[in-house]
């Protein structure tokens, strides 16, 4: 058994950056508060759904061949001082190329709820892959990481965290 997780006493305050520099479309990272207000959607979301653990929600509302991407949280408790980071690739005609990675950092993730990350444009999406590495602080002080990665959207819509564990040094 690994030594026990590392407590983090102290509290970032949380705010969205996202990349300045052009980007492949899959990725809509301009502004969260420009995407919310460009497509309507809500900034939190409630789940209505059984659902344990952390994952990511697509599909909220399409518009245009682009939905939303959801952070939810589903522990039973809430996310404090949660960082998402994005990066990906594409491998076309024997070229690769990768997207440029973005940083989105979140105050928090109620219980229960869902928070905005990036808009996802449909169209591409078969023609990427994208990961996503979430860290986060539990009330308990326990600092936690996981990983999804989206080649497309999911069926059901929900695309798990994966690996969500503590992190020790």
């Amino acid at each position: 058994m690994g030594a026990p997780a590392k407590v983090h006493p102290l509290e970032p305050k949380g705010i969205s950056k996202f990349s300045s520099q052009p980007d492949h479309p899959v990725l809509q990272a301009a502004s969260r508060s420009h995407q919310l207000e460009k497509y309507g959607w809500p900034e939190t979301i409630i789940l209505n759904v059984p659902l344990a653990g952390v994952a990511l929600f697509l599909r909220a509302q399409e518009i245009d061949g682009i939905v939303p991407i959801y952070l939810v949280n589903a522990i039973g408790a809430k996310l404090k001082s949660v960082f998402v980071s994005d990066a990906g690739f594409i491998d076309f005609d024997e070229t690769h190329e990768d997207t440029l990675p973005h940083v989105c950092a979140l105050e928090s993730v109620e219980n229960g709820t869902g928070v905005f990350l990036d808009a996802y444009n449909l169209d591409l999406a078969r023609d990427f892959l994208v990961s996503y590495t979430v860290i986060a602080t539990t009330e308990q002080g326990i600092r936690y990481s996981g990983t999804a990665h989206v080649l497309e959207p999911p069926r059901d819509d929900w695309c798990p965290v994966e690996d969500w564990a503590p992190i020790s040094a």
